[in-house]
């Protein structure tokens, strides 16, 4: 009897030995750590690539040489004298005065189509001292608009030709016009249009005597209200303007020039 009851005590301590361990007595299992989304790679704006520089210690355009024409005795009258030679529209209008500049301008782009243009310059440079040219320009990320102002202090002359090149940045090449009207969503029609608008609705700040250039010139660019792929058209910043002059009478019957904007 006493080894049976031993038998039973040790069957009991075997069964607890094996019991399941309770739930406080399991592992804590370690926290799900939530991953972070990838992020998305974000589209990098696209960079502009430019055309080669000449001189990449240049700006696209500037001046290599200047000189002073000889001294011209012709007295301005009193209202262009009042005029700003670092004005667009005053340099337009201002005859070349008594001591004019004769500028040799430098387009700082290596293509064929530019070298033509740096060497159109150089030789308007080298004329005699009574020929004379001067630059204005405007750049921005996408084009450079350079107008020549040039013509003759000789006896008897009278004219001022204006000539404007407009350059794409991003291709070296020479743009016209129409590839102008293009960039900007313009037709021949739109221009004209808008010209016409203008003139109708404007009046010249100068007074009823004055009235618009109508006739086109021998050369350079025209301004008159008539749009052809030879009118005086002017990208300043992001903005096209058309250029049109108009004779005053204020002016001593000289032409006077208004910007007109187009986009």
């Amino acid at each position: 009897m006493k080894k049976i009851l031993i038998s039973f005590l040790l069957m009991a301590m075997t069964a607890g030995c094996v019991q399941t361990p309770s739930e406080t007595d399991k592992p804590e299992e370690p926290p799900v750590v939530e991953q972070p989304e990838k992020p998305v790679d974000q589209e990098k704006p696209e960079e502009i690539k430019y055309v080669k520089k000449i001189d990449e210690s240049q700006d696209w355009v500037y001046i290599k040489e200047q000189e002073v024409a000889t001294k011209n005795d012709l007295e301005l009258n009193p209202v262009l004298n009042q005029m700003n030679y670092y004005d667009f529209l005053d340099w337009l209008t201002l005859p070349f005065d008594d001591a004019p500049k004769k500028e040799k301008l430098i387009v700082n782009i290596n293509t064929e189509s530019v070298s033509a243009i740096n060497e159109e310059f150089d030789v308007g440079y080298k004329k005699p001292i009574n020929f004379i040219y001067e630059f204005k320009w405007f750049i921005n990320n996408d084009m450079i608009t350079v107008v020549n102002k040039y013509g003759s202090r000789a006896p008897l002359s009278l004219y001022i030709f204006l000539e404007a090149y407009y350059i794409d940045l991003k291709s070296g090449e020479l743009m016209s016009n129409d590839d102008l009207l293009s960039v900007y969503g313009l037709t021949s029609s739109d221009v004209q249009n808008i010209v016409n608008e203008y003139i109708s609705e404007t009046k010249l700040p100068d007074d009823e005597d004055s009235f618009i250039v109508n006739q086109p010139f021998l050369q350079g660019k025209e301004y008159t209200a008539e749009y052809s792929d030879k009118s005086l058209l002017i990208v300043d910043n992001n903005d096209l303007y058309y250029i049109i002059g108009y004779y005053s009478k204020a002016m001593s019957g000289n032409i006077v020039f208004q910007k007109i904007k187009l986009n």
